[in-house]
């Protein structure tokens, strides 16, 4: 079995919004191809970002370094919405990566669970977004997120684990499994000495698991706990994900999620336990950001389909854990074109809309993907 992209820091381009685009893709998974879009956008020179996998090792090591310096960086003044109750106090010695951690936190009532058919997904490009400027701006220029993870596991069961991924190298590896001898904590690869601020001061940790669904870890029930996590982003699913739901965002991202949110994007974050297994600190591990970009690849490829998806939206901006199956992508106020998107000061001055999320070549979006 042939698992291909499960985790891939890769995007589409375009929005049939404003024109229509041509594809040399013949397939959806199909892995040297790239969309291609002739409209009138205002982006002319997108960046193209490429599979972890395509990259050679010092590519590999721009990434990373450039990652790792935002965690030697002094932490900003962050604006916080004290939106989500319980959290740990923010931590005045933390540094700027652990900025975009706490801000995950701070607003993870308003944009997780709250609009799973809305704000999530904006959210989280507004957020790889966001940290992209600050890795190419204060720290290495040339990278600007070209990059990305793309995984092809031949046992889609047992190959995870082995993925060459997980590279102990420090300096070109995120890091390989922890195991019970470290509590888990990843003691190799690039992050391997630094510590994340929340919830406490840590090294970053990973405890596999083929079949997460088994812990417990939202405040309702899963409905199969013998699914494995594997099964949630088979390229067929995501085939069908990319080929349904026509005009109706809603029920696009409703099925990203899943049934009781045992959908691919849950099933990477818990598969890995530790903090990407964590609804609040996840960004604590660089998977995360490979993770969603992968998400939002998808997105963004279902926004290309058709017409009528590029600028769909729907949703409601209030979270509803206790009755879930009532409001899986969120109860209302309704979300819209123009809900502002919670940061936490993080992006400085200014609001952040919806709009500005929709058009990956525009708004000061400016990318692609090469399959």
């Amino acid at each position: 079995m042939r698992l291909s992209t499960f985790l891939s820091f890769k995007v589409l381009v375009v929005s049939k919004a404003f024109a229509e685009g041509y594809n040399t893709c013949s397939h959806p998974w199909e892995r040297n191809c790239v969309l291609v879009h002739n409209g009138a956008d205002t982006c002319t020179t997108p960046s193209v970002r490429r599979e972890w996998r395509d990259l050679d090792d010092s590519e590999k090591k721009a990434f990373l370094d450039a990652v790792k310096c935002l965690s030697y960086m002094p932490h900003g003044d962050l604006v916080l919405t004290n939106a989500t109750p319980g959290i740990p106090a923010y931590d005045i010695r933390s540094s700027k990566y652990d900025d975009f951690v706490y801000t995950h936190m701070d607003t993870n009532v308003k944009d997780h669970f709250t609009a799973w058919d809305s704000v999530f997904l904006p959210w989280h490009r507004w957020y790889l977004l966001h940290l992209k400027k600050r890795c190419g701006t204060n720290v290495a220029s040339r990278v600007h997120f070209r990059s990305g993870i793309g995984q092809e596991f031949e046992d889609a069961e047992a190959g995870i684990q082995n993925s060459s991924i997980f590279n102990s190298s420090t300096t070109h590896g995120i890091g390989t499994l922890g195991n019970s001898a470290t509590n888990y904590s990843v003691t190799d690869g690039v992050f391997w000495d630094v510590k994340r601020a929340y919830p406490e001061p840590h090294t970053t940790k990973r405890n596999y698991t083929t079949h997460p669904f088994k812990t417990q870890t939202f405040p309702f029930t899963f409905t199969d706990v013998e699914m494995s996590a594997s099964m949630a982003f088979m390229p067929e699913k995501v085939d069908e994900l990319i080929m349904g739901s026509a005009g109706n965002y809603t029920d696009f991202q409703y099925k990203m999620d899943g049934e009781r949110a045992q959908g691919m994007h849950n099933a990477a974050h818990l598969m890995m336990q530790g903090d990407l297994g964590n609804p609040l600190w996840s960004p604590n591990d660089v998977l995360f950001w490979m993770h969603h970009a992968h998400l939002d690849c998808i997105w963004a490829r279902w926004q290309a389909n058709k017409t009528e998806n590029a600028m769909a939206f729907g949703g409601g901006l209030t979270q509803n854990l206790t009755f879930y199956d009532l409001h899986p992508v969120g109860s209302a106020p309704d979300a819209s074109l123009d809900s502002e998107l919670p940061t936490s000061g993080l992006a400085g001055s200014g609001p952040v809309y919806v709009r500005d999320m929709m058009n990956t070549k525009g708004a000061g979006l400016c990318y692609r993907c090469a399959f």
